[in-house]
């Protein structure tokens, strides 16, 4: 298996107004990718709501929101449930599947014609217990169905229905001795190997940030650990979990995941990137690298620096926010970031140092500026984050983060930065 170019996807795909975790993305007859999810409601301090929303593109940049597809008021039997957790689909011979749970732990499955709704309820599916279901249809025309979480995680063959399982065929298909899983089931076969990805908690202290990925000759059992394909936790201070699928789309494969957003565990954004396979068929991951390299350019745009020194700080701007992580410093976001915000602009800092001397003294207006916005007055949360997140309701934002006699203006739209998004 080569390795494959990787197009660069905006993320997050679905931009800020939408907060999609748990995504499977499919493509489907029609040539165009299908993102089924849970749905997240802005400032609710609760996983998921008690609806889906089928999202779909052509392109992986323009996207087209179709609405409710399913609800639980859909139902006969969980419409007091409260919320639908993850879910996924499959389709056969002109109908479309759309597999679902509740909290509860019970799994249901809903029918439809069209792949974005509205979906059909059948009920729920008998001797399956357990969040987050995910399908497989293999191109033996074989189906199978993974649900669970930890040990309780458990796979069956389905049978030519779709919408029951074989009791006699269930097993355990991954551990948390062997795999550290945690939850989030989903499995693609990919060059004649089954890719089984799910939530990894082999690093921050057991904390369900990663995706890490399996490999085996059979679609239920025998899976050996491969390492992680992308782990979320730079991404918010409040980041808990994670979630996703891969997926292919033309040439390349993809994995969708979440981010956790606005100091939220429970405002998540569905974000994709391209996979890296090596001649092995082993996955590289997605990791500390990227999510610098896009922790770069934020702080860059923030402190509105020239592109002539961009180049020249950007390696070694890196290579000490690496330093932090290897030296232990990820158990700290805040600091880990606060540190990374200081020394970029030192590195730009000296980077000026053969332009004007006015240059120079505006460079150290920035950093004193960082250092009110960061430093012992605290964090300021953005617009959204006022807007999304109840902890701050109520909270007046000062006129200027400055004192007089710091050497720098009240600051402009451009420095409204905050640590609690990536906005």
């Amino acid at each position: 298996m080569d390795q494959i170019s990787r197009p660069a996807v905006p993320n997050p795909i679905l931009g800020s107004r939408f907060f999609v975790p748990d995504v499977e993305a499919h493509v489907w007859p029609d040539g165009r990718v299908y993102l089924y999810g849970s749905l997240d409601l802005p400032g609710r301090m609760e996983y998921c709501s008690d609806r889906y929303h089928v999202f779909s593109s052509d392109n992986l940049t323009d996207w087209v929101d179709h609405g409710v597809a399913f609800s639980l008021q859909d139902t006969a039997w969980a419409k007091d449930l409260g919320a639908l957790y993850a879910p996924d689909c499959a389709y056969r011979d002109g109908t479309y599947y759309l597999y679902y749970c509740v909290p509860d732990g019970r799994c249901g499955v809903a029918v439809s014609s069209s792949p974005y709704g509205p979906f059909q309820d059948i009920g729920p599916i008998a001797h399956v217990h357990g969040i987050d279901p995910a399908v497989l249809l293999d191109d033996d025309g074989c189906a199978y169905l993974y649900w669970g979480q930890m040990d309780g995680v458990r796979a069956a063959r389905l049978k030519d229905n779709l919408t029951e399982i074989d009791p006699a065929t269930v097993s355990q298909p991954l551990s948390v001795r062997e795999h550290e899983f945690h939850e989030g089931s989903s499995v693609k076969k990919i060059g004649g190997k089954y890719y089984y990805l799910f939530t990894d908690t082999h690093r921050h202290g057991g904390k369900a940030t990663c995706l890490g990925y399996a490999v085996s000759d059979h679609p239920t059992t025998g899976f050996r650990y491969g390492g992680i394909v992308v782990d979320n936790f730079p991404c918010d201070p409040e980041t808990w979990n994670n979630h996703g699928s891969l997926c292919r789309i033309g040439d390349t494969w993809y994995v969708f995941y979440h981010r956790s957003t606005h100091a939220s565990r429970y405002s998540r954004w569905v974000c994709a990137e391209p996979v890296v396979f090596r001649p092995d068929g082993s996955i590289r991951e997605y990791g500390v690298l990227e999510l610098l390299e896009h922790l770069v350019n934020i702080m860059l745009k923030a402190v509105r620096v020239r592109e002539v020194s961009v180049v020249a700080s950007h390696r070694l701007a890196c290579a000490l926010v690496l330093s932090e992580i290897v030296a232990g410093c990820q158990q700290n976001f805040d600091r880990m970031l606060h540190c990374f915000l200081i020394r970029e602009i030192e590195v730009v800092k000296i980077n000026c140092m053969a332009q004007s001397q006015r240059q120079i003294r505006s460079d150290h207006a920035f950093l004193v500026l960082l250092r009110r916005l960061f430093g012992k007055r605290g964090r300021l949360p953005c617009r959204n984050c006022l807007s999304y997140n109840p902890r701050f309701q109520g909270y007046k934002r000062p006129r200027s983060s400055l004192r007089k006699g710091d050497g720098a203006a009240d600051p402009p739209a451009q420095w409204d930065i905050c640590l609690y998004c990536n906005c």
